[in-house]
């Protein structure tokens, strides 16, 4: 009856050790949940964006676009993107970010352009060791520049390792004088607990005065992993707002 006694003792606290870790792990993950909710990222349908630099340029009538995926320069051939079924969220090294970026920015000055769209261009990323990529290829090609974030997340808890702090988005670099940019926000297909650390995607609009109309200006990034429809309705706005604007008598 003893040893019995015992035996039941030690299965008892055996299950209050392991209660008490399951409460530990789901008070954790409560926490994640409610810092994620109440730092989760925003934006308004529509929101001005600062330009910075001094350019005035007009349209003379051609334009030259260059656009380019940089994947915040992070993406080189010694990559094993998580996404793409490796397992690394960021290069092993912060000279490896800084080798890509170099070479971003020599192909943007080797490629002379009125403006350039920039995607995927980090500001302030774990994944991109905090370079402001931003910064660095404005202050490179001398031209104004207009950014607005599609993903700003205080914290992606994925994978293993975890992601961790993004702040980059779209950048868009001109040597045209922009009069106005905003960010106009599209269809966010994901749903809570995953929309407060994923993407929110967006047109990066910048508006150049041109023959009594307006030169504009539209980067963007439309949904990449979502099951479909997120891409459809992205799409369609896109679509709408370039016609709309086309029916204007602007110049798109």
């Amino acid at each position: 009856m003893k040893r019995g006694g015992f035996q039941v003792t030690k299965a008892k606290r055996v299950l209050r050790v392991i209660g008490i870790i399951l409460a530990v792990i789901a008070a954790l993950i409560a926490v994640l949940l409610i810092f994620l909710t109440v730092t989760e990222y925003k934006p308004g349908p529509v929101e001005e964006v600062a330009v910075t630099g001094t350019s005035g340029k007009l349209p003379d009538g051609h334009v030259r676009v260059l656009t380019c995926n940089i994947g915040y320069a992070g993406l080189g051939k010694n990559q094993d993107f998580f996404m793409d079924g490796g397992s690394m969220v960021r290069p092993a090294e912060k000279t490896d970010v800084e080798t890509n970026l170099q070479g971003i920015g020599n192909t943007l000055l080797e490629n002379p352009a009125d403006a350039v769209f920039v995607q995927e261009a980090d500001v302030d990323s774990h994944r991109s060791y905090n370079i402001d990529e931003a910064e660095y290829l404005a202050g490179l090609t001398g031209k104004n520049a207009a950014l607005a974030y599609n993903f700003k997340a205080a914290f992606v808890p994925y994978p293993i390792p975890m992601i961790g702090k993004v702040e980059g988005g779209l950048l868009t670099l001109t040597d045209y004088g922009v009069e106005s940019a905003s960010r106009v926000a599209l269809p966010v297909p994901f749903k809570w607990p995953v929309s407060t650390c994923n993407l929110k995607r967006c047109l990066l609009v910048c508006r150049v005065p041109y023959e009594g109309h307006e030169l504009v200006l539209v980067n963007l990034h439309l949904e990449a992993y979502d099951d479909g429809e997120g891409k459809i309705a992205q799409t369609n706005m896109l679509m709408d707002f370039l016609t709309e604007e086309y029916e204007k008598g602007n110049y798109v």
